[in-house]
């Protein structure tokens, strides 16, 4: 009888149990299974603050894709072209420039640059004129330290397609056909935005 009684005992227990409601943290019969409770308002405070202040530091490191930069270092590029009398001689029509800023979070911005032109030119003017564009996009004022990518392209025979790469990065000496800042930096010195850079 009295294990009957018992029974009975601990299924209202179990059944009143359920009628009421838990509070958080408190039923939990392990204590692998409680859930984490901040109740203290300072705690509450600063944890808020700190992921307001971390969503402010990842918008400030995120790239900035300010409108009109590739047209800006293009104007850039472009006089530097253009006060290479030797790439279109005196009365000669100037190179077409193409220029992109092409930015991305955790690296260097990579300045890609096209210079168009009309007929091939020897090697000696063809390398001084990419320099000549290198420079420019590495001194630029907006962006400092810079990786960059350049060619010059000559246009094929009249009505035809395909261009022909007259000169790359590696034409100067550079591994591949971007040189990256440390490498820039070693033949030009610091950039001009920012003299005190160093790689």
């Amino acid at each position: 009888m009295t294990g009957t009684e018992d029974w009975h005992r601990g299924v209202r227990a179990v059944f009143g149990a359920r009628r009421g409601s838990i509070p958080v943290n408190k039923g939990a019969a392990r204590p692998s299974r409680r859930l984490p409770q901040i109740d203290n308002p300072v705690l509450v405070g600063v944890a808020g603050l700190g992921a307001l202040g971390v969503g402010m530091a990842l918008r400030s490191l995120r790239p900035s894709h300010r409108g009109g930069r590739s047209e800006r270092i293009r104007r850039m590029v472009t006089a530097a072209v253009e006060g290479d009398t030797a790439a279109h001689g005196d009365h000669g029509q100037v190179p077409s420039v193409d220029v992109q800023v092409h930015e991305a979070f955790g690296k260097p911005p990579l300045v890609s640059i096209d210079v168009h032109l009309e007929q091939p030119l020897a090697e000696v003017v063809a390398h001084d004129l990419l320099d000549r564009v290198a420079r420019a996009a590495w001194d630029n004022p907006e962006l400092a330290p810079v990786a960059v990518r350049g060619r010059l392209l000559a246009a094929g025979p009249a009505g035809a397609e395909p261009t022909t790469t007259l000169a790359d990065m590696t034409s100067l000496g550079y591994e591949d056909e971007i040189a990256r800042p440390a490498d820039l930096y070693a033949r030009y010195g610091a950039p001009a935005s920012d003299p005190r850079w160093r790689p």
